[in-house]
């Protein structure tokens, strides 16, 4: 684990990890005979979230790190009464929110009456292991019949009624598999409010169809058909995959852009997954380049986005392969780069208060800092070559904290 601490900042212990109590002085008093000692079970979730602006609050007003993983089967695993014992492993990877379906039938069968009935289940459960769960209310709604709306309704109430947990409405309603209701986004929009309407949770209304805001200066100015995505008390775009995998990658600034705009966390939900073998011999899109996934870490630290970690065995809860976990590994690592209590502020490289005055990009996609004060970290992306980075006038390149062949981390200062 690679960790920067940059002076000047106040550092807020968080309640996220369990409290270790003081020794006893002094003589103590046996209890009484037969009377049981109950423990406190450790608190391994910082307790309701709420927003400021761009960020994500635990109660103490430390800023939650969002590290999802796609876990979409979980509810459907409580129901069959199955082990779950797995997700101690994604815990000790360092994972921290699991992305749930509430029903689905193209993946697995659960009824949308199933979920319903075992979600305050799977919350305690989740809890237990200190997790967060997103929940997914609305699935597969173009190809089951069921109340959709009701079911989102009662979803979004249990939901509410738990300290850990995220409410999204619906998964990519614009697609196919759902209902055609849902592809109109003014519909939804109101749909999503109706579902939340005077409950007391975070929510986002789902994916739309880029992950660019179009609407300037803020998403509150856009008329509701302007802008691409719902709102929400936080927002979920899906990272665009529709480039080589360097340019998919870097375009993690946009989801940065979308959240200075909106004025709202964003998490990059379902970013492109990884799996065992590349998506050129299974036909999905899918990689298998654990480079791309610690740079997903390291980008959502300087751009100040949550990721979900997507990836095939997530997709119906299956033992990571090796390759998987080696990328979810790299992924936690490249997010824990810095102090989780350090805010930083994103710099493309060429602005004129960025670290970095220029670089060869025929060399290298991108080059990104985020910095804090006089200190902060460089990332340089899909490197082929000199990327001849050149520092701004005062700043200097510091240690080499990431060096693989595509990507580079360093820390910087002045």
């Amino acid at each position: 684990m690679i960790r920067i601490v940059l002076p000047l900042l106040l550092l807020i212990t968080s309640a996220c990890g369990g409290v270790i109590p003081p020794p006893i002085i002094g003589p103590t008093i046996p209890l009484p005979p037969n009377e049981p000692v109950i423990e406190e079970p450790e608190n391994l979730i910082c307790g309701k979230l709420w927003i400021q602006e761009r960020f994500i609050k635990c109660p103490d007003d430390s800023v939650f790190r969002w590290r999802g993983i796609t876990w979409f089967r979980f509810l459907h695993q409580v129901s069959n009464n199955e082990d779950t014992s797995y997700l101690a492993t994604l815990k000790d990877l360092g994972f921290n929110v699991i992305r749930v379906l509430s029903t689905a039938e193209i993946l697995f069968d659960l009824s949308p009456e199933k979920g319903r009935e075992e979600l305050k289940e799977a919350l305690d459960i989740a809890k237990e292991k200190g997790f967060y769960i997103e929940i997914v209310a609305v699935v597969d709604s173009g190809t089951r019949t069921y109340n959709w709306k009701e079911h989102a309704r009662s979803v979004a109430e249990t939901c509410a009624a738990a300290d850990n947990c995220f409410f999204e409405f619906s998964n990519e309603p614009g697609h196919g598999v759902q209902d055609s209701e849902l592809h109109d986004l003014r519909v939804l929009t109101d749909l999503c409010f109706n579902a939340v309407r005077g409950l007391d949770l975070l929510y986002s209304c789902g994916s739309w169809g880029t992950d660019e805001p179009v609407c300037l200066p803020s998403i509150e100015d856009c008329q509701i058909e302007e802008t691409p995505h719902p709102i929400g008390s936080y927002l979920t775009p899906h990272l665009d995959r529709g480039r080589d995998k360097w340019n998919m990658a870097r375009r993690v600034r946009e989801l940065e852009r979308l959240s200075s705009v909106g004025k709202r966390p964003v998490i990059n939900d379902e970013p492109i997954g990884f799996d065992e073998l590349d998506g050129s011999i299974t036909n999905r899109q899918r990689l298998n380049d654990c480079d791309i996934a610690l740079a997903f870490g390291v980008l959502s630290r300087i751009m100040e986005v949550g990721t979900t970690f997507h990836l095939q065995a997530g997709l119906r809860n299956e033992v990571l392969g090796s390759i998987q976990l080696q990328c979810a590994k790299d992924f936690i690592t490249g997010g824990r780069i810095l102090d989780d209590n350090v805010v930083l502020s994103f710099k493309n490289a060429g602005w004129n208060d960025s670290p970095i005055s220029s670089a060869n990009f025929d060399s290298v996609i991108r080059v990104y800092s985020g910095i804090n004060d006089n200190q902060g970290i460089t990332i340089a992306l899909g490197i082929d070559g000199d990327p001849e980075i050149k520092m701004r006038e005062g700043w200097s390149l510091g240690e080499l904290l990431i060096d693989r062949s595509a990507v580079k981390v360093w820390r910087v200062s002045r």
